[in-house]
């Protein structure tokens, strides 16, 4: 009994960890108050931000150990909510990324999912389409890659679901990537991305 308890825990784990991020939407919370997002996992740690009663798209990059608390974005900085509170999207998974973005230098890569643009701040690199659209791999299911291209080049991304911090700020996100652009110069990249 104790070996398939052991043996479930361990095939449980990595099921467990491969559902983050993930979109949510604030539930069970009166119109007059709002979701608090705390210093810490806990109702007696002090309050960073709040959600309102009807927030929507809200960001969750992982939950507390004992899987009552919610890890998101709240201004420049993470904290918890309680998942009480939070209802899971349908079909929103982590290879929904929506914008991926780096500092020194900063660069930026927005996508509707068909397409993508890649800039910096003094030009667009490539605003093209995605020929191979998340391609995961075979052998490790958190990571994919993504190729687009236009007239000037080609991008190929590299996502990894991992915990990234954008070194600016404090605030945490479950998706990595590496990107290399070739066009009118070549380009190795890495940041964070966001399903929003």
């Amino acid at each position: 009994m104790i070996r398939a308890a052991l043996l479930w825990l361990v095939l449980a784990f990595p099921l467990c960890a491969q559902q983050f991020p993930a979109l949510y939407d604030v539930v069970g919370v009166r119109a007059d108050d709002v979701l608090n997002v705390r210093q810490g996992p806990a109702a007696d740690r002090p309050i960073l931000g709040t959600l309102g009663p009807d927030a929507t798209d809200v960001e969750v990059v992982g939950t507390s150990p004992d899987g009552r608390w919610a890890l998101v974005n709240i201004g420049e900085r993470a904290g918890w909510a309680s998942l009480t509170f939070l209802r899971r999207q349908d079909g929103i998974g982590w290879t929904g990324f929506r914008n991926c973005f780096g500092t020194e230098p900063f660069w930026r890569l927005e996508t509707d999912g068909e397409s993508a643009r890649l800039s910096v701040p003094e030009e667009t690199l490539l605003d093209g389409l995605f020929t191979h659209n998340g391609r995961t791999s075979e052998n490790l299911i958190d990571r994919r890659v993504d190729v687009a291209v236009d007239e000037s080049g080609q991008m190929t991304a590299f996502i990894r679901r991992e915990a990234c911090g954008d070194g600016m700020s404090d605030r945490q996100y479950g998706l990595s990537i590496t990107l290399h652009y070739i066009g009118t110069d070549s380009r190795v990249l890495s940041g964070c991305c966001s399903l929003r």
